[in-house]
């Protein structure tokens, strides 16, 4: 049952592609990229129910990092839904298609 509350959780990382989505106050609507960070406290919530309530309001790319493994699946919606998570090592690149000239280096990011 719905309350007519807007929905709000504070991801790590929101990056909005568009003016229209933001306004003095801060955001309305998703973002278009979100990317999360993985703590033993938050682990559960990031990857079960943030996931759900992103692909429902259509988050274009979902990105979880998780620094103890040192890896980063990248989910990426396709039809409404998130395809299949690939995941990246610390020894590959990770592209956004989103942002066709991002690479980033991970070797970078989890370094000790």
């Amino acid at each position: 049952m719905s309350t007519g509350h807007p929905i709000v959780v504070q991801p790590d990382l929101s990056i909005f592609c568009s003016d229209e989505k933001l306004n003095e106050k801060g955001a309305i609507g998703a973002p278009d990229w979100i990317i999360e960070i993985l703590s033993p406290y938050t682990s559960v919530l990031d990857l079960n129910k943030k996931f759900f309530l992103y692909q429902r309001y259509f988050v274009k790319e979902y990105w979880v990092v998780d620094p103890v493994k040192k890896i980063v699946t990248a989910f990426i919606l396709e039809n409404h839904h998130f395809a299949d998570g690939r995941q990246f090592d610390e020894n590959e690149s990770i592209y956004s298609p989103i942002f066709t000239d991002l690479k980033i280096e991970l070797r970078g990011i989890f370094a000790k």
